[in-house]
């Protein structure tokens, strides 16, 4: 692996692969009152705003580790700002989404599964969570359903999904539901399970990938699961919009709120 190679932001490398390199320099960011970092070697900075580091701090921040050739962050969720500049900062998430793309093994599942479902004439995708059927039940079937088309095949989405309540409750709601875990090929079950026959989370990414690739989605928005749905949708659409094919819409709020979502960014 060449120097040149790794300072490639963010090229893409299998964790095993860091047991070759020199220890990483790791950071952590902490927003308002938070706690400190897992790991006590860890570089700690404190966000000026509950919004996470804006640019100019992470500049600052950083400008000492230019020359480091991996740097490790721990609880990335919301902890930057945008970039000032919109083609900065499309930049930057299209080599994040390059970078956080799944193991190659797993990236052959999902464009399987996308393949085959679009094969059949397409689908869409609901997420729902376990907190939403806690507190809504069968209710946000029920909304869904005036979102998105009940009588087209749709993929139920995230955790909720592996319960037998919430595919009871979906069925009664969309005429062709679907489920991840039941798409897999038998062949492919290796990949999403422990030794001890434990789901892993392997299969909640390929879950999120299969999601964002569909025609419609709909979900609560204000959940992380969703939120990264939402953060590889909007690859999809800015990568068809620049090669000129059909751009697949936004994802849509299950609640349709407005106020709680404005501004919001996916990490």
């Amino acid at each position: 692996m060449s120097p040149p190679r790794l300072q490639a932001f963010p090229s893409h490398r299998e964790h095993a692969h860091l047991a070759k390199l020199p220890p990483p320099a790791k950071f952590h960011i902490v927003l308002g009152d938070g706690s400190a970092a897992d790991d006590p070697n860890a570089v700690t900075f404190r966000a000026r705003s509950s919004k996470g580091a804006n640019e100019g701090q992470l500049r600052s921040w950083l400008e000492k580790y230019e020359h480091e050739p991996v740097l490790m962050f721990e609880h990335l969720y919301h902890r930057f700002e945008k970039f000032k500049d919109s083609g900065v900062q499309a930049e930057f998430d299209a080599r994040l989404r390059a970078g956080l793309r799944p193991a190659p093994e797993l990236q052959r599942v999902i464009a399987l599964l996308v393949d085959a479902l679009r094969g059949r004439g397409g689908y869409n995708c609901l997420q729902v969570s376990a907190a939403d059927l806690e507190r809504n039940g069968a209710k946000v079937f029920s909304r869904a359903a005036r979102l998105i088309s009940p009588r087209r095949p749709t993929l139920l989405s995230a955790d909720a999904a592996l319960g037998a309540k919430a595919r009871s409750q979906m069925s009664k709601h969309f005429d062709q539901p679907l489920y991840t875990a039941e798409l897999l090929p038998a062949r492919h079950r290796a990949l999403f399970e422990d030794v001890e026959g434990r789901i892993t989370l392997a299969l909640e990414l390929v879950d999120m990938h299969v999601c964002a690739a569909a025609q419609s989605v709909v979900g609560n928005l204000l959940t992380p699961f969703a939120q990264g749905v939402c953060y590889e949708r909007d690859g999809l659409r800015g990568a068809a919009i620049a090669s000129n094919a059909t751009s697949l819409p936004r994802c849509m709020d299950l609640y349709s709120r407005s106020t709680e979502l404005k501004g919001l960014r996916w990490f």
